[in-house]
């Protein structure tokens, strides 16, 4: 399933359309200034809070950026890695 056909189902079209902004602007900023977030403790990810409940998450490598997920902030953190393992394979 895509992200805006979850968010959608979830939410109404306002917030989609405010996410859809704040991952625009996020992956703008992460263009412009790799480092910009924060290097996840113990791997090669980097996290970049969008809102106080959403990140993005996304690593760098010598040619290219890789979004790797979105991430709900109120969600169990443990299944977090695994994804992000997952994510980048």
């Amino acid at each position: 399933m895509e992200l805006t056909d979850y968010v959608r189902q979830m939410w109404d079209g306002t917030i989609v359309d405010d996410l859809l902004s704040m991952i625009d602007d996020s992956i703008s900023s992460i263009l412009l200034y790799p480092g910009i977030g924060v290097v996840v403790e113990g791997s090669e990810f980097r996290k970049l809070v969008m809102h106080k409940n959403v990140s993005l998450f996304y690593s760098i490598d010598p040619d290219i950026i890789k979004i790797l997920l979105i991430w709900d902030d109120r969600m169990d953190d443990a299944a977090l890695f695994s994804k992000l393992t997952k994510s980048r394979q």
